[in-house]
């Protein structure tokens, strides 16, 4: 018995990370493109959650070796952006810019920095936040923190599988309503902290839970389904924006759509095609290098004051998917492959980069000066 891989879900992973880049690239028409993030999420949970439950029911399921797995797959291109941030924030950026960089490689790699870019500017959508090469980072901590601790609640629901979705399905009910409370109250808040996002991860989850105990979900309407879910996510990506409350009750539409997708693209005849369409799963699968690499690219660009013209906006996104096909062919894929890179020398290289990248951020936030240190208020009292 072989783990099954679904393309569909390869395409919709394509479907995702298209209107974050246009988003990010301030394209008309894809003020919404953020919920693509969310997209990820739901993605998440589900393609977690299934792997959980296949290796625990084969009897072979180790925490090392899913950490391993997770890590060979984030850590080899992230941390490759990292490093060549640093010389290209040294050279460009003032000392303010460069100490508050130099914080957040720190906290990037202690899987924090959602937590931080809320603490150092709150609001997501500020164009200050624009300029920082490391802000898409949010994402992953968050996904980080998921991993770390939801393999754990598993084996621990294990044992009282009875109560084991209704549990799950707790957690996320209480998540949602945080979430629409801080988005009311804090919603700088809801936007970057975990528990106002595990909902939309945990649903996820609870799409893979019913798969798995349908196998196969018989609706005559499942084509129908599928293209209104589409719709769905469309029309939310072209008109959510940044005064959209999010996540919130709002949020329910394009995550449940992308929900229904999940349960019924594998079972449709013409939609499933839509989403195994090569261009859309090709993009899929190198989605992530194009999400980690994207950021950064724009963030320098925005800085040194570069303004993309059309045509150059055309040649950046070529060269991006370039970069993000090699990245994905020489660094992601050989990484993930234990007869290339043994355990020992991935863990190895792991561990020593992170300790190199912390300090550098440690160093970087008590060593640059910044100007406000030194900032005398009666200088300017007339």
């Amino acid at each position: 018995m072989t783990f099954k891989h679904r393309k569909d879900i390869d395409g919709l992973r394509g479907i995702a990370i298209i209107p974050v880049l246009l988003y990010h690239l301030n394209i008309p028409f894809f003020s919404g493109g953020y919920l693509g993030v969310d997209i990820f999420f739901v993605i998440s949970g589900f393609l977690i959650t299934s792997i959980i439950d296949y290796h625990i029911k084969e009897q072979d399921f180790s925490l090392i070796i899913f950490y391993e797995r997770r890590l060979r797959r984030i850590i080899p291109i992230l941390y490759l952006v990292l490093l060549l941030s640093i010389p290209l924030t040294l050279i460009n950026f003032i000392e303010t810019d460069s100490r508050n960089f130099f914080e957040s490689l720190f906290a990037v790699v202690t899987f924090s920095s959602n937590f931080l870019f809320w603490l150092e500017e709150g609001e997501y959508f500020t164009a200050e936040n624009s300029l920082k090469p490391l802000l898409h980072t949010w994402s992953l901590s968050i996904e980080m923190q998921f991993y770390i601790i939801f393999p754990l609640v598993i084996i621990l629901l294990e044992k009282i599988k009875k109560f084991k979705i209704i549990i799950i399905s707790s957690i996320c009910f209480i998540s949602f309503l945080i979430a629409n409370w801080l988005s009311l109250t804090n919603p700088d808040a809801a936007f970057y902290f975990s528990l106002t996002r595990i909902w939309e991860i945990l649903l996820g989850s609870l799409c893979a839970f019913l798969k798995l105990s349908y196998k196969k979900i018989n609706f005559n309407q499942s084509e129908y389904i599928c293209y209104i879910s589409l719709i769905i996510i469309l029309l939310s990506v072209f008109f959510f924006n940044e005064k959209t409350l999010h996540p919130s009750f709002f949020s329910l539409f394009p995550v449940l759509a992308t929900c229904f997708l999940i349960l019924y693209s594998e079972e449709s005849k013409s939609f499933k095609k839509v989403l195994q369409f090569s261009p859309l799963t090709k993009t899929g699968l190198i989605s992530y290098s194009l999400y980690i690499l994207h950021f950064p690219m724009i963030a320098f660009i925005e800085y040194l004051d570069i303004n993309l013209s059309n045509k150059m906006t055309i040649i950046f996104l070529i060269s991006l998917f370039l970069v993000s096909y090699l990245s994905w062919v020489y660094i992601e894929t050989p990484f993930r492959k234990k007869n290339i890179i043994s355990k020992r020398s991935f863990f190895n290289l792991y561990f020593s980069l992170s300790f190199i990248l912390a300090s550098a951020g440690l160093f970087g936030h008590f060593l640059i000066k910044d100007k406000t240190d030194d900032f005398i208020n009666n200088q300017f009292i007339s």
